[in-house]
């Protein structure tokens, strides 16, 4: 994914150097369900049913990225389908 200023976040994801701030975003609405998919994540037992269990909890999970570049507020609705880029007001 990239920033409108050219910033690729896709070459830092991982590691304690990473330059950018990322958080998980839940609906109101789907917070529920959400810990519900989580907790039977937890009871799975084997590494087939925990890894279903993931994928179904993952739909429910968004994220907000702050460029570290150009301030801008990146956020990607939960399931992925829309992606906004706020600017920040000077």
């Amino acid at each position: 994914m990239r920033c409108k200023c050219g910033y690729s976040f896709s070459n830092e994801v991982s590691g304690p150097d990473r330059k950018f701030e990322s958080f998980a975003v839940i609906r109101d609405r789907d917070y529920r369900v959400f810990i519900k998919s989580e907790t039977r994540v937890l009871a799975s037992k084997g590494s087939d049913a925990k890894l279903r269990a993931l994928a179904r909890s993952s739909k429910f999970v968004g994220s907000l990225m702050e460029c570290p570049k150009c301030l801008r507020a990146i956020f990607s609705e939960p399931g992925g389908a829309n992606l906004v880029i706020f600017q920040r007001e000077v």
